[in-house]
């Protein structure tokens, strides 16, 4: 399921992109000295998930929905 994310062979990627579980903080560590990345959080389960997730960076950045449109995020 997670391909069907993925840019098609003819879209450019809109930078390097991180599949993180949200098991382990450690799974998502690559990310924090790219100064671009797409970030998909994957929930496994058929339930909404209604939490906050810790993505380790520490500059700033602008948080984008799937369509572009900045979010609100700190």
């Amino acid at each position: 399921a997670f391909d069907k994310l993925l840019p098609k062979d003819t879209q450019p990627a809109p930078g390097p992109q991180f599949l993180c579980q949200v098991t382990n903080i450690s799974e998502c560590l690559p990310v924090q000295d790219q100064t671009r990345f797409t970030l998909t959080l994957w929930n496994p389960t058929i339930h909404p998930v209604l939490q906050y997730y810790r993505v380790p960076v520490t500059k700033s950045y602008t948080v984008r929905d799937p369509t572009g449109q900045p979010i609100l995020a700190e």
